[in-house]
Protein backbone atom coordinates (compact mmCIF):
# COMPACT_ATOMS: atom_id res chain seq x y z
CA UNK A 1 0.00 0.00 0.00
CA UNK A 2 1.52 3.31 -1.04
CA UNK A 3 1.41 6.44 1.15
CA UNK A 4 -1.46 8.76 0.31
CA UNK A 5 -1.08 12.33 1.60
CA UNK A 6 -4.09 13.84 3.37
CA UNK A 7 -6.21 15.91 0.98
CA UNK A 8 -6.81 18.65 3.58
CA UNK A 9 -3.07 19.06 4.06
CA UNK A 10 -2.55 19.20 0.31
CA UNK A 11 -5.21 21.86 -0.11
CA UNK A 12 -3.84 23.94 2.78
CA UNK A 13 -0.32 23.83 1.36
CA UNK A 14 -1.57 24.60 -2.12
CA UNK A 15 -3.63 27.62 -1.03
CA UNK A 16 -0.71 28.99 0.97
CA UNK A 17 1.56 28.86 -2.06
CA UNK A 18 -0.96 30.12 -4.61
CA UNK A 19 -0.74 27.08 -6.91
CA UNK A 20 -3.98 25.38 -5.89
CA UNK A 21 -5.23 24.24 -9.30
CA UNK A 22 -1.98 22.63 -10.39
CA UNK A 23 -1.35 20.93 -7.07
CA UNK A 24 -4.87 19.51 -6.91
CA UNK A 25 -4.59 18.24 -10.47
CA UNK A 26 -1.25 16.57 -9.75
CA UNK A 27 -2.61 15.11 -6.53
CA UNK A 28 -5.64 13.67 -8.33
CA UNK A 29 -3.46 12.17 -11.05
CA UNK A 30 -1.15 10.59 -8.49
CA UNK A 31 -4.04 9.09 -6.53
CA UNK A 32 -5.60 7.70 -9.70
CA UNK A 33 -2.29 6.07 -10.65
CA UNK A 34 -1.93 4.55 -7.17
CA UNK A 35 -5.49 3.24 -7.24
CA UNK A 36 -4.95 1.68 -10.67
CA UNK A 37 -1.71 0.03 -9.53
CA UNK A 38 -3.40 -1.39 -6.43
CA UNK A 39 -6.35 -2.65 -8.50
CA UNK A 40 -4.08 -4.37 -11.03
CA UNK A 41 -2.04 -5.93 -8.25
CA UNK A 42 -5.17 -7.26 -6.53
CA UNK A 43 -6.47 -8.73 -9.80
CA UNK A 44 -3.08 -10.30 -10.53
CA UNK A 45 -3.07 -12.01 -7.13
CA UNK A 46 -6.67 -13.12 -7.67
CA UNK A 47 -5.66 -14.88 -10.90
CA UNK A 48 -2.93 -16.93 -9.18
CA UNK A 49 -3.38 -20.65 -8.51
CA UNK A 50 -3.57 -21.44 -4.78
CA UNK A 51 -0.90 -23.43 -3.01
CA UNK A 52 -2.27 -26.99 -3.16
CA UNK A 53 0.44 -29.50 -2.20
CA UNK A 54 -2.08 -32.35 -2.17
CA UNK A 55 -2.44 -31.99 -5.97
CA UNK A 56 1.32 -32.05 -6.63
CA UNK A 57 2.71 -34.40 -4.01
CA UNK A 58 1.03 -37.66 -4.95
CA UNK A 59 3.54 -40.28 -6.08
CA UNK A 60 2.79 -40.13 -9.83
CA UNK A 61 2.44 -36.36 -10.09
CA UNK A 62 5.43 -35.56 -7.92
CA UNK A 63 7.88 -37.70 -9.89
CA UNK A 64 6.68 -36.46 -13.31
CA UNK A 65 6.76 -32.69 -12.70
CA UNK A 66 9.46 -30.12 -12.07
CA UNK A 67 9.67 -26.43 -11.15
CA UNK A 68 8.72 -25.19 -14.64
CA UNK A 69 5.62 -27.40 -14.80
CA UNK A 70 4.67 -26.13 -11.34
CA UNK A 71 5.18 -22.48 -12.35
CA UNK A 72 2.93 -23.01 -15.39
CA UNK A 73 0.39 -24.94 -13.27
CA UNK A 74 0.66 -27.86 -15.69
CA UNK A 75 0.35 -31.27 -14.05
CA UNK A 76 1.82 -33.98 -16.27
CA UNK A 77 1.33 -37.62 -15.33
CA UNK A 78 3.04 -39.10 -18.40
CA UNK A 79 6.52 -37.69 -18.86
CA UNK A 80 8.99 -35.82 -16.66
CA UNK A 81 11.00 -32.86 -17.86
CA UNK A 82 8.93 -29.81 -18.84
CA UNK A 83 11.35 -27.23 -20.26
CA UNK A 84 10.76 -23.75 -21.68
CA UNK A 85 10.21 -23.99 -25.43
CA UNK A 86 10.06 -27.77 -25.52
CA UNK A 87 6.40 -27.84 -26.54
CA UNK A 88 6.26 -24.77 -28.78
CA UNK A 89 9.75 -24.58 -30.33
CA UNK A 90 10.95 -28.16 -30.07
CA UNK A 91 13.84 -26.49 -28.27
CA UNK A 92 16.58 -28.75 -26.98
CA UNK A 93 17.36 -28.71 -23.26
CA UNK A 94 20.56 -26.95 -22.20
CA UNK A 95 23.73 -28.75 -23.13
CA UNK A 96 26.59 -29.59 -20.85
CA UNK A 97 29.06 -26.83 -21.48
CA UNK A 98 26.44 -24.13 -22.20
CA UNK A 99 27.48 -20.87 -20.60
CA UNK A 100 25.36 -19.08 -18.03
CA UNK A 101 24.28 -16.52 -20.65
CA UNK A 102 23.47 -19.12 -23.30
CA UNK A 103 21.28 -21.03 -20.89
CA UNK A 104 19.62 -17.86 -19.62
CA UNK A 105 18.65 -16.80 -23.14
CA UNK A 106 17.38 -20.28 -23.95
CA UNK A 107 15.11 -20.34 -20.89
CA UNK A 108 13.69 -16.84 -21.46
CA UNK A 109 13.12 -17.44 -25.18
CA UNK A 110 11.34 -20.72 -24.49
CA UNK A 111 9.10 -19.31 -21.75
CA UNK A 112 8.00 -16.46 -24.02
CA UNK A 113 7.25 -18.92 -26.82
CA UNK A 114 5.18 -20.99 -24.39
CA UNK A 115 2.93 -17.98 -23.71
CA UNK A 116 4.48 -16.26 -20.71
CA UNK A 117 4.95 -12.50 -20.73
CA UNK A 118 8.50 -11.45 -19.82
CA UNK A 119 8.56 -8.35 -17.59
CA UNK A 120 12.29 -8.03 -16.93
CA UNK A 121 13.96 -8.16 -13.54
CA UNK A 122 10.99 -6.63 -11.68
CA UNK A 123 7.52 -8.12 -11.07
CA UNK A 124 4.62 -6.53 -12.93
CA UNK A 125 0.83 -6.72 -12.65
CA UNK A 126 -1.78 -7.57 -15.29
CA UNK A 127 -5.40 -8.56 -14.64
CA UNK A 128 -6.03 -12.16 -15.64
CA UNK A 129 -2.38 -13.18 -15.19
CA UNK A 130 -0.28 -14.35 -12.25
CA UNK A 131 3.42 -13.90 -11.49
CA UNK A 132 6.28 -16.38 -11.77
CA UNK A 133 10.01 -15.79 -11.45
CA UNK A 134 13.09 -17.48 -12.90
CA UNK A 135 16.12 -17.41 -10.60
CA UNK A 136 19.58 -18.55 -11.63
CA UNK A 137 23.07 -18.82 -10.28
CA UNK A 138 26.17 -19.02 -12.51
CA UNK A 139 27.79 -21.69 -10.35
CA UNK A 140 27.25 -25.08 -11.90
CA UNK A 141 25.09 -27.91 -10.66
CA UNK A 142 25.54 -31.26 -12.38
CA UNK A 143 27.65 -29.47 -14.99
CA UNK A 144 25.04 -26.78 -15.74
CA UNK A 145 24.15 -23.39 -14.23
CA UNK A 146 21.57 -23.82 -11.46
CA UNK A 147 18.09 -22.41 -12.07
CA UNK A 148 14.71 -22.56 -10.36
CA UNK A 149 11.14 -21.32 -11.01
CA UNK A 150 8.68 -20.08 -8.37
CA UNK A 151 5.10 -18.90 -8.67
CA UNK A 152 3.17 -16.42 -6.53
CA UNK A 153 -0.08 -17.41 -4.85
CA UNK A 154 -3.22 -15.36 -4.11
CA UNK A 155 -1.87 -14.47 -0.65
CA UNK A 156 1.28 -12.92 -2.11
CA UNK A 157 3.62 -15.67 -0.95
CA UNK A 158 5.65 -17.82 -3.36
CA UNK A 159 5.99 -21.58 -3.73
CA UNK A 160 7.85 -24.01 -5.96
CA UNK A 161 8.82 -27.58 -6.72
CA UNK A 162 12.48 -28.53 -7.12
CA UNK A 163 12.64 -31.31 -9.72
CA UNK A 164 10.81 -34.48 -8.65
CA UNK A 165 10.75 -33.39 -4.99
CA UNK A 166 7.54 -32.29 -3.21
CA UNK A 167 5.99 -28.89 -3.86
CA UNK A 168 6.57 -26.51 -0.96
CA UNK A 169 5.92 -22.94 0.12
CA UNK A 170 9.02 -22.88 2.34
CA UNK A 171 12.66 -22.14 1.63
CA UNK A 172 15.60 -24.22 2.89
CA UNK A 173 15.44 -22.34 6.20
CA UNK A 174 11.81 -23.32 6.71
CA UNK A 175 10.48 -19.82 6.12
CA UNK A 176 7.57 -18.83 3.90
CA UNK A 177 8.76 -17.08 0.76
CA UNK A 178 7.69 -13.44 0.78
CA UNK A 179 10.56 -12.28 -1.46
CA UNK A 180 12.08 -14.84 -3.87
CA UNK A 181 15.29 -12.84 -4.10
CA UNK A 182 15.90 -13.17 -0.36
CA UNK A 183 14.89 -16.82 0.07
CA UNK A 184 17.39 -19.63 0.64
CA UNK A 185 16.58 -21.94 -2.26
CA UNK A 186 19.71 -24.04 -2.08
CA UNK A 187 21.68 -22.09 -4.65
CA UNK A 188 25.44 -21.96 -4.26
CA UNK A 189 26.05 -18.86 -2.20
CA UNK A 190 22.54 -19.20 -0.70
CA UNK A 191 20.69 -16.72 -2.93
CA UNK A 192 19.57 -16.84 -6.56
CA UNK A 193 19.56 -13.95 -9.00
CA UNK A 194 16.26 -12.92 -10.59
CA UNK A 195 16.87 -13.52 -14.29
CA UNK A 196 13.33 -12.54 -15.10
CA UNK A 197 9.79 -12.18 -13.85
CA UNK A 198 6.96 -13.41 -16.06
CA UNK A 199 3.18 -13.24 -16.21
CA UNK A 200 1.23 -16.45 -16.86
CA UNK A 201 -2.42 -16.50 -18.04
CA UNK A 202 -4.95 -17.47 -15.40
CA UNK A 203 -5.47 -21.21 -15.61
CA UNK A 204 -1.88 -21.92 -16.59
CA UNK A 205 -0.20 -23.24 -19.74
CA UNK A 206 0.68 -26.62 -21.22
CA UNK A 207 4.48 -26.80 -21.27
CA UNK A 208 5.21 -30.53 -21.55
CA UNK A 209 5.52 -32.93 -24.46
CA UNK A 210 4.20 -31.52 -27.80
CA UNK A 211 2.27 -34.75 -28.36
CA UNK A 212 0.17 -34.35 -25.23
CA UNK A 213 -3.34 -32.96 -25.66
CA UNK A 214 -4.00 -29.31 -24.86
CA UNK A 215 -5.60 -28.92 -21.43
CA UNK A 216 -5.18 -25.17 -20.77
CA UNK A 217 -7.15 -22.63 -22.77
CA UNK A 218 -4.31 -20.12 -23.22
CA UNK A 219 -1.77 -22.70 -24.43
CA UNK A 220 0.12 -21.90 -27.62
CA UNK A 221 0.03 -24.29 -30.55
CA UNK A 222 2.40 -27.22 -30.15
CA UNK A 223 5.39 -27.58 -32.43
CA UNK A 224 4.91 -29.87 -35.42
CA UNK A 225 7.63 -31.33 -37.56
CA UNK A 226 7.70 -29.62 -40.98
CA UNK A 227 6.97 -31.80 -44.03
CA UNK A 228 10.06 -33.18 -45.72
CA UNK A 229 11.53 -30.90 -48.37
CA UNK A 230 11.60 -32.11 -51.98
CA UNK A 231 15.04 -33.20 -53.21
CA UNK A 232 17.18 -30.39 -54.64
CA UNK A 233 19.96 -30.32 -57.14
CA UNK A 234 23.33 -29.51 -55.66
CA UNK A 235 23.46 -26.25 -57.61
CA UNK A 236 20.21 -25.12 -55.97
CA UNK A 237 21.43 -25.63 -52.44
CA UNK A 238 21.96 -22.39 -50.56
CA UNK A 239 24.42 -22.35 -47.68
CA UNK A 240 23.86 -19.69 -45.04
CA UNK A 241 26.56 -18.92 -42.52
CA UNK A 242 25.27 -17.56 -39.22
CA UNK A 243 27.45 -15.11 -37.38
CA UNK A 244 27.61 -15.83 -33.68
CA UNK A 245 27.30 -12.87 -31.37
CA UNK A 246 28.65 -12.76 -27.86
CA UNK A 247 25.79 -12.21 -25.36
CA UNK A 248 25.94 -8.87 -23.53
CA UNK A 249 27.28 -8.77 -19.99
CA UNK A 250 24.63 -8.53 -17.26
CA UNK A 251 23.95 -5.12 -15.79
CA UNK A 252 25.50 -4.59 -12.41
CA UNK A 253 27.90 -7.53 -12.79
Amino acid sequence: MKFRPNLVAVLFLASATGVTAGVIRNYADEQAAIALEERNNALTLAAAPPYEPHRWNTEQVQKNNNCYAYAADDIDTVEYGAMPGKRTLNQDPPYLGDTYWEWQKRLIRGAIADGMIYTGDKPAAKPGYYRVVLLMHPDHRYGLPYHHWLRQGPDGYWSGKDGPTPATDRDRDGRRIANPEQANLGFPGMRGRPVGYFLVPHGGLDVGNPNEPKTHAATRAAWQAPPPSPPQMESETIVVTAKRHKPPAPSGA
